[in-house]
């Protein structure tokens, strides 16, 4: 999915999509990849058709552009509660990862 969006949309498609340009596409992914590949077909159930990497740019689309479930989920070709429960899923495994390398709290002292 990631590598066919920048195939056909270009790196400032990709922008338009996901607020990052390809490059900081894969900064983020590898700050998480561990993370996410290591718990995604965690679980019982079928396991997941869409790659972790791919999972993440679903989220990334999802959290920028304001629309139900409904429309992204006939947008990337999958039922709305399965992209749901998949968006929800990558923001739960990556945000402690996320939060942990890329936010320095200040300090207090003076």
């Amino acid at each position: 999915m990631v590598d066919k969006a920048v195939e056909e949309s270009g790196p400032e498609g990709f922008r338009v999509l996901t607020n990052f340009t390809p490059d900081e596409f894969e900064s983020i992914w590898s700050v998480v990849e561990s993370t996410l590949s290591s718990r995604w077909n965690d679980g019982r159930g079928r396991k997941s058709k869409i790659t972790p990497k791919d999972a993440l740019f679903v989220t990334l689309v999802v959290l920028k552009h304001y629309q139900t479930w409904d429309k992204h989920a006939l947008d990337f070709g999958m039922k709305a509660p399965t992209l749901e429960k998949m968006v929800m899923r990558v923001i739960e495994t990556a945000q402690p990862v996320l939060f942990d390398h890329f936010v320095t709290m200040p300090t207090m002292t003076v």
